[in-house]
Order: C-alpha cells, then sequence, then structure tokens
C-alpha cells in the first residue's frame, strides 16, 4: 500500500522530502519482517535527504528508528547513542511528546546496557513528569515502565529533588529539560511538587484488571 501512496507522491511531482518522508514509513513493517538490512538502507537514505534538507523533527524520527532498529539486532550501545541523537534534536525543536517518547525509549535502552540504573530511572522519570503536566493518554504505560524502573535500584535511589533529576538527564548532550519543563502547562505548580505526585503514582499498587 505504502508502495502505491509513493508511486502517486513522485507521478504528482512531489519533492525529495516529501517522497523520503513517505517512504520512511516503510521501516516499521520491515522490522517485525526481520529485513534489518533493507531497514538500515531505508532509514540511511532518509537521513541524508533529511539532512540536506535540515528538517530537525524528520531526523529526530529517523535516529529515533535507527535506535529500535539497533536495539532489534541487540545494539544497545548503538540504541542509546541514536535516542540520545533524536532527543537532543526534538529539544532544540522544542517538541514535548517527542522528547517524552525519547525519554522513555532512552530509559529503555540504557537498562540494556551497563549505564548507572538511576541514569535510567531519571529519563523514564522525565518522560513521565512532561505526560503529567500535559495530561496525555501515554502516562499510565510510562508510569508502568517507571515502576520496572524502580524495582532496578535502592528505595533511595530515585532522584531526590527535580534539581537532582535535572542534573541526571541532562548529562546527555542537548536536554535542556529544566527549560523545557518551564514551558509546559502548570498541572504541578514546581517540579519538586510534580516529581513527588509522579513517585507517588507509581509506587501505589496497580489497580486490578477491570473484567
Amino acid at each position: 500500500m505504502n508502495e502505491e501512496v509513493i508511486q502517486v507522491t513522485v507521478s504528482r511531482g512531489a519533492t525529495a522530502l516529501e517522497v523520503a518522508r513517505t517512504r520512511f514509513n516503510d521501516y516499521a513493517p520491515l522490522l517485525p519482517l526481520q529485513r534489518y538490512s533493507d531497514a538500515r538502507t531505508l532509514l540511511h537514505r532518509s537521513l541524508a535527504v533529511f539532512e540536506s534538507a535540515g528538517d530537525t523533527e524528520d531526523l529526530g524520527n529517523v535516529h529515533s528508528a535507527l535506535a529500535n532498529l539497533e536495539d532489534e539486532l541487540q545494539h544497545f550501545q548503538e540504541a542509546v547513542r541514536h535516542e540520545s541523537a533524536s532527543l537532543r534534536l526534538e529539544y532544540s525543536a522544542l517538541l514535548p511528546q517527542k522528547c517524552a517518547i525519547s525519554h522513555h525509549n532512552l530509559a529503555i535502552y540504557l537498562t540494556r546496557t551497563n549505564a548507572d540504573a538511576r541514569l535510567a530511572l531519571a529519563h523514564g522519570l522525565a518522560s513521565v513528569l512532561i505526560s503529567y503536566q500535559t495530561n496525555d493518554g501515554e502516562l499510565p504505560g510510562r508510569l508502568n515502565a517507571v515502576r520496572l524502573h524502580l524495582a532496578r535500584v535502592s528505595p533511595s535511589d530515585p532522584p531526590a529533588s527535580f534539581d537532582e533529576l535535572c542534573r541526571l538527564v541532562e548529562q546527555t548532550e542537548g536536554v535542556h529539560f529544566r527549560e523545557l519543563f518551564s514551558r509546559l502547562p502548570q498541572r504541578a505548580a514546581s517540579g519538586d511538587e510534580a516529581l513527588r505526585t509522579v513517585l507517588e503514582m507509581a509506587r501505589a499498587p496497580e489497580p486490578p484488571p477491570a473484567l
């Protein structure tokens, strides 16, 4: 189906950037088919077009996709590298929801390396804080991920303050979490209040599944 869309896109004289965006959609179905070489070729071609166009959001998307591919191949350090690049680009464009996704993904990839478990937890919490302040529908799933991260650290290890959380996640180049947080809706009046709230939510017993 996407090949038909690509053909229509090309036939109407679309730009190389538009065609690359359409071709990019092929990467996700290639992974479950284990066509990893095809996926890599597609993503690197997309990366070249997006870099030439200077489109920050598209570049963030393709780096996140490359991270996904490397994770599938169990190249976890490469997954961390690409997701960190995606996060840097998303912060440069001030894209809160994209940042939340990349913080969440980066936390998962970090747990598969020898990275400090506190760092993975901090990125997971950053994702949850964005979801909490913006009241988006991804909050429950991201809270579940943070519960898993909490199980990997001692009770005293979670960030004791919003300042400490910022210090941890801002070790990733280009991440300016404090600034981004200040631009979000004020569901909680401060970073410390938001952090306390989401930690309480993550530590609370999960409700039983609905019958």
